[in-house]
């Protein structure tokens, strides 16, 4: 499970290397996969993440994955950022 910004993340570098196809590729993996869920972000989600961010101080990524996750009560995060463990404490 994952919100949609992870296509912000996955598709940055095959199109900034030319790669339109190997792009599309991607995301047909993360939108048709059937263990893959993507979370639309919603304005509710926005709100929570700034909450996250004045709270516990998460990134801006890790604010809106943590408010989507949060949101559909996902009971973990694998980040590689430190302080966004501190949502699940």
């Amino acid at each position: 499970m994952t919100s949609t910004l992870t296509l912000l993340d996955v598709l940055v570098v095959p199109y900034r290397v030319g790669n339109a196809e190997l792009a599309q590729r991607y995301e047909a993996v993360l939108v048709h996969s059937p263990g893959i869920r993507l979370i639309d972000l919603t304005s509710d989600h926005l709100r929570l993440a700034v909450q996250l961010r004045a709270r516990i101080g998460v990134h801006t990524p890790d604010a809106l994955q943590l408010a989507a996750l949060l949101g559909v009560q996902c009971p973990a995060f694998a980040t590689n950022n430190r302080g966004s463990s501190r949502c699940w404490d």
